[in-house]
């Protein structure tokens, strides 16, 4: 597992973990180490992860440290019934980073409650 700084690619910190262990085991103990490695009077504004990291440990510290964040989830029942009371007028266009809009992928920000975890 490797937590880096997006914009420029540069690695935090790294867990090499072995075959059997689970994708989501220690995430929120590896997001933590990730920060502790930052310069000093850096911090993690936003957080960018996959499924393995949609745990309410990991929600619950990026709320309470104001850290924007993107987790991709499963699908479930709440999560489908959140996402189909959008509206139409919240769905915004992917854009790429060399500034092309998608035409068949949108993206909306919602509420994080306790339908989300």
């Amino acid at each position: 597992m490797f937590g880096h700084i997006a914009e420029t690619g540069q690695v935090v910190a790294c867990e090499l973990r072995d075959g059997n262990v689970p994708p989501s085991a220690r995430n929120l103990e590896f997001f933590k180490k990730c920060c502790q490695q930052l310069p000093k009077g850096m911090r993690v504004n936003k957080f960018r992860a996959d499924v393995a990291s949609y745990q309410r440990s990991m929600i619950n510290f990026c709320m309470k440290r104001n850290i924007e964040f993107a987790i991709r989830a499963k699908m479930y029942r709440a999560l489908k019934q959140t996402i189909s009371e959008i509206n139409e007028t919240d769905w915004q266009p992917v854009v790429y980073e060399d500034g092309t809009v998608s035409d068949t992928e949108w993206t909306a920000r919602i509420a994080c409650d306790e339908r989300c975890v």
